[in-house]
C-alpha cells in the first residue's frame, strides 16, 4: 500500500456488550462496567466507560429455556454450575441426549464441548449424578461420560505432574543464571539450551494457566 494513500472510510460495526448472570440470588450490581473499579480510581481517564446489558438468569426455571439445542444446553450447563440440582440435571440430559444424535457441526462435536465444561465445572457428586441421569435415559452414553470423565482426571494427573518436573527444572537454571553461569555450563549440567529453555518457560506457562 502506497503511504500517500488514505484507507477507504468504513463504518464500524456495533459492538454490544452483554452479561448472562445465572448466580443464586438476582443481580443487585450496576451494570457501569467502570463501577467495577474500586471507587478512588473510578474518575481516572483511563477508566472504559459503558453499560452492559444484563440479561439475570437467576430465577430461571428449567422449563423456561428458550432457542436452538447448542443455545439451551450452552445455558443449562452454564447453569447447572450454581444449580446443581436434579431438575437442571434432567433437561440438560434430555438435551444431551438429542445432541449426542446430531452430526458434528464445523468439525466440532459440542456433545463433548458440553460435557467437559461439565466435569471442569461441577463437584464429584453432582458429575455422579449427572451419569446417573445419562444412564437411565440412555445407558451408552451414561458410560461413555463417566470413562471420559476418567480420562479428564487422569490428563489433569498427567499435566500436574509435567508442570512439576518444569517448574523444578526451570527453578534450577534460573538458579545458575543468578550466579553467573553462562551457557555452554547450563547446558551440560541441564540439558537444555537457551533456546529450549525460552520453550520450557512458554511451555510451563501453558500448563499454569
Amino acid at each position: 500500500m502506497n503511504l500517500n494513500e488514505q484507507p477507504e472510510p468504513s463504518t464500524l460495526r456495533p459492538i454490544v456488550p452483554l452479561v448472562l448472570y445465572q448466580g443464586q440470588s438476582r443481580w443487585t450490581y450496576s451494570t457501569e462496567f467502570a463501577d467495577l473499579f474500586a471507587e478512588p480510581v473510578r474518575d481516572w481517564l483511563g477508566i472504559p466507560r459503558f453499560s452492559h446489558e444484563l440479561v439475570d438468569q437467576s430465577q430461571l426455571q428449567p422449563d423456561e429455556i428458550e432457542g436452538e439445542l447448542k443455545v439451551r444446553v450452552m445455558q443449562l450447563v452454564m447453569l447447572a454450575a450454581y444449580h446443581p440440582e436434579r431438575p437442571w440435571m434432567e433437561l440438560a440430559g434430555t438435551l444431551l441426549r438429542t445432541l449426542r444424535t446430531l452430526p458434528p457441526s464445523g468439525g466440532t462435536n459440542y456433545f463433548y464441548v458440553f460435557v467437559d465444561y461439565i466435569l471442569r465445572t461441577q463437584e464429584p457428586e453432582t458429575i455422579e449424578l449427572f451419569g446417573e441421569v445419562l444412564r437411565r435415559g440412555a445407558p451408552e452414553i451414561g458410560d461413555e461420560l463417566m470413562t471420559y470423565a476418567e480420562q479428564i482426571e487422569e490428563l489433569g494427573e498427567a499435566r500436574g505432574e509435567e508442570r512439576g518436573r518444569l517448574k523444578t527444572q526451570v527453578e534450577i537454571i534460573e538458579n545458575l543464571l543468578r550466579l553467573g553461569e553462562d551457557w555452554s555450563r547450563i547446558e551440560a549440567i541441564a540439558g537444555v539450551t537457551a533456546s529450549e529453555f525460552d520453550a520450557l518457560k512458554q511451555r510451563l506457562g501453558e500448563l499454569s494457566a
